[in-house]
C-alpha cells in the first residue's frame, strides 16, 4: 500500500526551501554578468574545442564564403573582413558564457528562457504555493502539486545515489 501523501508537510518543506534566505522581492533575471569572462568545463564532450575540429570548422566556414553562398560578401573590403571574422569566430574556443543570472549572480542560467522561468517561479512564488498547500491540503490541485513535487524530489534522491561520471560520489 502506498504511503499517504501529507500535503501540509510538503507545503512546510517547500516553505523552508523558499524562505531559507531572505530573497526580498524575489529573484530578477539579468543579462548583466558583472564582468564574467568564461566558464570552462573540465571536459568538452562534443570535441568542438579541439584545435583540429576548430580548424576544420574554420575551413568549412571559409568555403561557405564562396560564389554560390547566399551570404557571399560583395567587394574586396567585405571579403577581407568576412574572412577575418570567420577565422576569429570559428578558431577561438567557446567561452561558455551564460545568457544571464538571477539572485545577484548566484544562480547562473545558460539559457535566457530558463532564467526567465526561474524568475517567474522563484522563492516568493514558492512561498505562495506553500501557503496554498498548507491552507488547502485536500484541494485537488494541491494534491497534484504535492504529488509532482514528490516525484521530482525522488528523481533527485535517486540521482544522488548514483556514482558521479568522474567516479566520485
Amino acid at each position: 500500500m502506498a504511503k499517504k501523501l501529507n500535503v501540509k508537510k510538503i507545503g512546510r518543506a517547500l516553505r523552508s526551501y523558499a524562505s531559507h534566505h531572505d530573497h526580498g522581492d524575489g529573484w530578477t533575471y539579468t543579462r548583466d554578468l558583472k564582468g564574467m569572462k568564461h566558464i570552462r568545463y573540465a571536459r568538452d564532450f562534443t570535441g568542438r574545442n579541439t584545435l583540429w575540429n576548430r580548424t576544420r570548422n574554420t575551413v568549412s566556414g571559409l568555403a561557405g564564403l564562396g560564389k554560390r553562398s547566399i551570404f557571399r560578401p560583395t567587394g574586396l573590403r567585405d571579403w577581407f573582413w568576412s574572412i577575418l571574422a570567420t577565422i576569429r569566430v570559428r578558431m577561438l574556443p567557446d567561452d561558455h558564457i551564460p545568457d544571464g543570472a538571477l539572485n545577484g549572480g548566484i544562480v547562473i542560467t545558460h539559457w535566457e528562457e530558463d532564467g526567465e522561468y526561474i524568475e517567474w517561479v522563484g522563492p516568493t512564488v514558492g512561498e505562495k504555493i506553500a501557503d496554498f498547500l498548507e491552507a488547502e491540503p485536500e484541494h485537488p490541485h494541491a494534491v497534484l502539486i504535492a504529488t509532482e513535487m514528490m516525484r521530482v524530489r525522488q528523481l533527485g534522491i535517486d540521482r544522488r545515489k548514483e556514482p558521479e561520471p568522474d567516479g566520485t560520489n
